[in-house]
């Protein structure tokens, strides 16, 4: 993959990357060989975890786009051998293994995305695409950080081609720089931040957070501080962002001879991590809900009754747990059909919710079947009462 520089731009090259296909199923192999060789890609193919690791010592990749369930080696091993041999190489998952923890796994694992089979073509090129505009950036990034950054002219274009937020603070905490991000993804223009705190765009649940990490920073010169924070957005009736913030300290080194240099302002940059956040939010809502009725499933059923339990012990108090199920349920789903058995399930969800008290729990454990949890009682009348 290559960064030309053609007058006063830089054209980025995304056709010429080198890619690497690793799946040990050969008709999938040669299809998605094909469908990338069809939009001028440079293509290898791996067949298995062992060869992939094989291709990966003795040759250079900008992407790679492995299949997790593999006889020889699986996924989840290549991605750790790439972390091992400390390979700089963007990873896309292609795989029919969509469990919570399989996800979960290949993202903490550093993979750039997720993509289930059988997959979509125009979502596999676009997420390629994508991906690779990110390799290309940051190797274009370090690629001029180790000249020295020899114009200002390219200095700015780089910055202002980040997909990041990029900014300066003065040593209280005030805008001294934005890059054009900040219009595109929150809507402020540079003219409305330059002079004033960073705690205008600071959502106010988060606002405590942020003093804290900038106060730190300050008085400890710690070299990097990185955190999620929720920015506000310009326009009122957007819900704040979430941002993965990184900011290091800017030093005077105007005098060499002193042995600490005095902290001047500080330089950071923050990536929009909303949709992140929202995938994990529903993929962890997915493992601890019902999906039909929105209430707590099993799992999170019994996490909170080993709570209430340990709870109970300490305090020297009580606790009850209920089970209910519907008489007759059968015959509904069998006279009137199984969406209307789901709508009966979803209301009588919603009586039992009114029925308790706010810090009980009431759960689906599957079928016509509902257990109560309710912690705190000070004796077996109390769980009478509500049963009734």
């Amino acid at each position: 993959m290559k960064i030309q520089k053609t007058g006063k731009q830089f054209q980025f090259q995304a056709e010429q990357a080198c890619i690497l296909i690793v799946d040990d199923e050969y008709r999938l192999l040669k299809s998605l060989e094909n469908l990338l060789l069809n939009k001028g890609y440079q293509v290898v193919c791996a067949q298995g975890g062992l060869q992939a690791c094989e291709k990966l010592s003795s040759q250079d990749f900008d992407l790679v786009l492995l299949d997790l369930n593999m006889a020889d080696l699986n996924g989840h091993q290549v991605m750790d051998f790439i972390t091992q041999k400390g390979i700089d190489i963007a990873t896309i998952v292609v795989s029919g293994e969509s469990s919570f923890s399989a996800v979960s796994k290949a993202l903490r694992r550093g993979a750039y995305d997720y993509l289930r089979k059988p997959y979509d073509p125009e979502e596999l090129l676009s997420t390629i695409n994508s991906a690779l505009q990110k390799v290309l950036l940051e190797k274009a990034h370090n690629a001029m950080q180790s000249r020295l950054q020899k114009s200002e002219e390219l200095h700015r274009y780089i910055v202002n081609s980040s997909p990041d937020i990029v900014f300066m603070l003065d040593k209280n905490g005030n805008f001294t720089f934005l890059n054009n991000k900040v219009e595109s993804i929150l809507g402020y223009k540079k003219t409305d931040l330059i002079g004033r705190q960073y705690s205008t765009i600071i959502d106010s649940n988060d606002l405590e957070r942020a003093n804290y990490l900038f106060e730190e920073q300050s008085s400890k010169k710690k070299d990097t501080w990185t955190s999620e924070l929720r920015l506000k957005a310009k326009k009122t009736d957007h819900s704040a962002r979430y941002f993965e913030v990184t900011f290091f300290p800017i030093t005077d080194i105007s005098n060499p001879k002193q042995s600490s240099s005095k902290i001047i302002g500080t330089y950071g940059t923050a990536r929009d991590i909303t949709e992140r956040k929202e995938a994990e939010e529903f993929i962890n809502f997915q493992a601890y809900h019902d999906l039909l009725t929105r209430l707590p499933n099993r799992a999170l059923f019994k996490d909170r009754l080993n709570i209430s339990i340990a709870q109970a012990k300490r305090n020297k108090s009580h606790v009850a747990v209920m089970f209910l199920d519907l008489d007759r349920f059968k015959v509904v789903n069998d006279t009137l059909g199984h969406a209307m058995g789901d709508r009966l399930l979803q209301s009588v969800a919603m009586r039992l919710e009114s029925c308790v008290r706010k810090g009980d729990t009431l759960s689906r454990f599957g079928g016509d079947e509902f257990t109560l949890l309710l912690p705190s009682i000070s004796s077996s009348e109390d769980a009478r009462t509500i049963a009734k």
